[in-house]
């Protein structure tokens, strides 16, 4: 499933929302989600529904929604830059715009799972592309509960600076930079991929362990 939403902003700011898992997850997270963002979105400059990826995130790129063996489900957005944005993106894109909606409907999303919806681990997946660096910064968030992943939201600030440190010191061919939090840690250093669908495909059957460093 794939719910995409576009700025007609002069910087070029597009979102996605992204989904995988049965339809009592869709009921439970990406939904209501989507549902939160068109409330909120509601003046002249607010994101306005898009099919479009960046260009060099590849029509192949696109992750197929095939639910996960080790996951109940994921959810994720993706915001699109033109510009290599930094600091601005959190301030002004991630902080007032996306993220009231995103820890309003997850929020609500537990009392919705049962069985082994409830059981399995979750993940919400924030992505921030950047077109002219042509760099897809990708942020998973693991979680038993969605209480527990937004006990770790707070963390997307400080992943996302250090991944931008990263890639401004590291240039690299792979354009799509994988950060995963579990339990309140982080790899340093990215986890690098060409394609949507093998990232998909690792996360679908992520392994959780105590802690990442």
């Amino acid at each position: 499933m794939r719910i995409d939403l576009n700025n007609t902003h002069s910087e070029s700011i597009g979102y996605t929302i992204f989904a995988s898992g049965d339809s009592e997850f869709f009921n439970a997270a990406p939904i209501p989600l989507a549902d939160c963002f068109e409330a909120a979105f509601v003046n002249d400059d607010s994101p306005v529904f898009t099919s479009e990826l960046p260009e060099f995130l590849s029509v192949d790129s696109r992750p197929k929604a095939d639910g996960g063996v080790v996951l109940a489900g994921i959810v994720g957005v993706f915001a699109f830059f033109s510009a290599w944005l930094a600091k601005k993106v959190l301030d002004d894109v991630y902080e007032i715009k996306l993220r009231p909606s995103i820890r309003k409907a997850l929020g609500a999303a537990d009392d919705k799972l049962d069985g082994a919806n409830a059981a399995k681990p979750k993940m919400l997946m924030v992505g921030f592309s950047y077109s002219d660096r042509q760099i897809f910064i990708l942020i998973g968030i693991v979680g038993d509960s969605f209480e527990e992943i937004l006990a770790s939201e707070h963390m997307i600030r400080t992943v996302h600076e250090n991944a931008i440190q990263w890639a401004e010191k590291n240039p690299s061919e792979f354009p799509i930079h994988l950060y995963i939090v579990d339990r309140g840690t982080t790899n340093v250093e990215p986890m690098l991929y060409h394609d949507l669908a093998l990232v998909h495909r690792s996360i679908a059957n992520l392994e959780r362990s105590e802690g990442q460093t």
